[in-house]
């Protein structure tokens, strides 16, 4: 059964409705400022790592950031890893110009988050490895991939490659490939041994 409200008090949850969605409108135009403000901050960083990348040896540029690939790094240039430099990059190439449109900023800005969050790491301590489950969901992935990878080889063979898109792919793909290195090299020897 349905009940029925005052008048006082349907008039009180629309103003009140109504009084919290103009604070929402306030804050979503601060908010809209600062996402436009920071994402051209990091497409800014991004053009002066490009500057940076193509004045320096490859050593120095990947030991110029507080950890290459998991590796802290002594000394340190950018205050920032390397992967989340890579990141600056590519929104200074996707966005060679400053980015004014909300939504356009905040789809950059939710690339960046979404790598943020991936960074954070495990809080809440060790997990269970499920063998069984977890292995047959790495393979069907790593299956996934290949098939992919096989399409586009097909299209767009690495031999065809500018180097640009050579270096690119080895930016992305160096720390995956020397993580399933690290791993595959320690399942080996404990299965060898």
């Amino acid at each position: 059964m349905q009940r029925e409200l005052s008048t006082q008090v349907r008039t009180s949850i629309i103003d009140e409705f109504n009084k919290l969605e103009a604070e929402n409108r306030k804050i979503e135009d601060r908010v809209t400022s600062d996402v436009l403000l920071k994402i051209n901050n990091h497409r800014q960083q991004g053009l002066l790592l490009m500057d940076y990348k193509d004045g320096v040896a490859r050593g120095e540029w990947l030991s110029s950031f507080q950890s290459d690939h998991g590796k802290r790094n002594a000394s340190v240039t950018f205050h920032c890893d390397y992967n989340t430099g890579r990141r600056y990059i590519q929104i200074a190439k996707r966005y060679p110009d400053t980015i004014t449109n909300p939504r356009e900023g905040l789809i950059a800005m939710s690339e960046l988050w979404d790598h943020a969050v991936r960074q954070l790491g495990n809080g809440h301590g060790p997990q269970t490895l499920h063998e069984n489950n977890f292995f047959m969901l790495v393979s069907q992935r790593l299956n996934s991939f290949r098939d992919l990878w096989e399409k586009q080889m097909q299209a767009n063979p690495v031999s065809q490659w500018s180097r640009e898109t050579a270096e690119q792919f080895v930016d992305e793909m160096t720390p995956h490939v020397e993580r399933i290195n690290s791993i595959y090299q320690q399942a080996r020897a404990i299965a060898e041994a």
